[in-house]
């Protein structure tokens, strides 16, 4: 199954290993730097098009920054709802 991410990215469900809210990082500063380090090392990929970023779905390989609420994410992964490409870097 896939997960659709947004901007037209669907990734493995299988990937991923956790949907975190961005305003939970406020909250969090172990997961904001984890995702600040994620973003030096070049390693975040920004699908949430002009929008605001709402959550960042991590995988093995790359964290998305996904203009989706974590909450909408959590169901769509429930669902096994997919949209879009497939993104094959991960």
């Amino acid at each position: 199954m896939f997960l659709y991410v947004g901007a037209e990215f669907s990734i493995p469900l299988s990937r991923v290993i956790a949907i975190i809210d961005a305003a939970s990082m406020a909250r969090e500063p172990e997961t904001r730097s984890f995702v600040e380090q994620a973003k030096r090392r070049r390693e975040v990929r920004d699908v949430s098009g002009e929008d605001e970023v709402a959550s960042y779905v991590i995988t093995e390989t790359l964290v998305y920054a996904s203009s989706l609420t974590s909450a909408t994410l959590k169901k769509r992964a429930e669902r096994g709802w997919a949209g879009g490409l497939i993104d094959n870097e991960i």
